[in-house]
């Protein structure tokens, strides 16, 4: 009397075997055992954590089953500096940049604009780098015509309405006179 065993495949860490017969009435079999086949290895390269993304180690995975030596490494973080750290400096043109700086990557925390210094002290229409009653004379001139002047046009600019005209001596009196609460900014 035979008796009929189904065929078990090998895993990578378990045997397996052919379908096979044995007797009920004596120790006859056909059983065939066919080895584990260990595993099918695939190496990985590691890749660094980063501030913001996982890395890993180097591992090898199996091509036939789940076996996996990967072990994952945490995303670092960012390792921010103590304080803000300037990154461009104002020029005459255009404002400079300061924020925290993190010292692994190129990101950067709570940035603010630090303002441009112009190149000329506001109000100071005749450049001698005094803000004082010649500028408002300069301006005087220089509207009226017939006299060779020449005046800084951005620094007299002094109530920032994109002209040069009246208001601005009219500005420049009042500032001179106080009481007004006027700044030059």
């Amino acid at each position: 009397n035979l008796i009929h065993h189904e065929a078990k495949e090998a895993t990578c860490t378990e045997i397996g075997w052919s379908a096979y017969d044995t007797c009920s009435r004596c120790d006859y079999s056909t059983y065939v055992e066919i080895a584990a086949l260990d595993h099918n290895l695939i190496h990985h390269e590691a890749k660094e954590a980063t501030c913001t993304e996982i890395g890993w180690n180097a591992y090898d995975t199996c091509s036939r089953c789940d076996y996996s030596t990967y072990v994952e490494i945490a995303a670092l973080d960012h390792d921010w500096s103590a304080e803000k750290v300037v990154i461009t400096e104002p020029s005459a043109d255009a404002p400079g940049l300061r924020a925290y700086t993190c010292s692994r990557c190129d990101a950067l925390k709570d940035a603010e604009e630090i303002p441009y210094v112009p190149p000329y002290k506001l109000g100071d229409a005749n450049g001698d780098n005094a803000v004082n009653g010649k500028d408002i004379t300069a301006l005087r001139r220089y509207f009226a015509g017939g006299y060779a002047i020449t005046i800084n046009l951005d620094a007299s600019d002094v109530n920032h309405d994109k002209f040069v005209n009246g208001k601005d001596i009219t500005f420049l009196r009042r500032y001179f006179a106080g009481g007004y609460g006027l700044t030059l900014d």
